[in-house]
């Protein structure tokens, strides 16, 4: 076996630092704490950047995800009604933390106190815009995670939004 080039070991000390930094554990596709649920998909992700809490997982989970622009005469009340009813069960909400439904999806899973997951497409150091932001620091004191395929520092691509949808698949019963 050939010697680990310097700017690799590099690379993963700094990234290190910025979990640390971030709060963010490191889940690799061969720890015991990486979904199990996850695994089963045809290209899952070798590492996940984990913020928070994962849920138990023999919880039952939905994924919720929708339209940025929902309407407030149905999309609000039917996502909210919808998720308030899946809390009442006990059911684990997994949406994108996106505007509109996956906010939504989120903010009710918060509102009935039911854990939350929320995947984003992102390093979870880059989540934008604002609002997110502190949506993402909610979840995580309720007890619920936001993680990502990406490490700390990668900013959101287009491409990244329909990867993070399998994850959210995935976790979903």
């Amino acid at each position: 076996m050939g010697a680990i080039p310097t700017d690799l070991i590099r690379l993963c000390d700094e990234q290190r630092e910025r979990c640390v930094r971030h709060d963010v554990t490191i889940v690799t596709i061969v720890d015991e704490a990486y979904p199990m649920r996850l695994r089963q998909v045809a290209n899952p992700p070798s590492v996940l950047f984990v913020a928070g809490m994962l849920p138990d997982p023999a919880t039952q989970s939905v994924g919720v995800v929708g339209t940025r622009q929902c309407t407030h005469h149905y999309g609000l009340p039917v996502t909210q009604m919808l998720v308030a009813d899946w809390a009442r069960s006990g059911t684990v909400i997994v949406s994108g933390l996106a505007q509109g439904i996956d906010t939504i999806a989120h903010e009710a899973a918060l509102q009935n106190n039911t854990p939350t997951v929320a995947v984003i497409a992102s390093g979870i150091d880059r989540i934008t815009p604002k609002a997110a932001h502190e949506l993402a620091g909610r979840i995580r004191s309720a007890h619920g995670a936001v993680i990502s395929e990406h490490p700390c520092g990668v900013a959101a691509l287009p491409p990244a939004f329909p990867a993070r949808n399998r994850i959210i698949a995935a976790l979903s019963d």
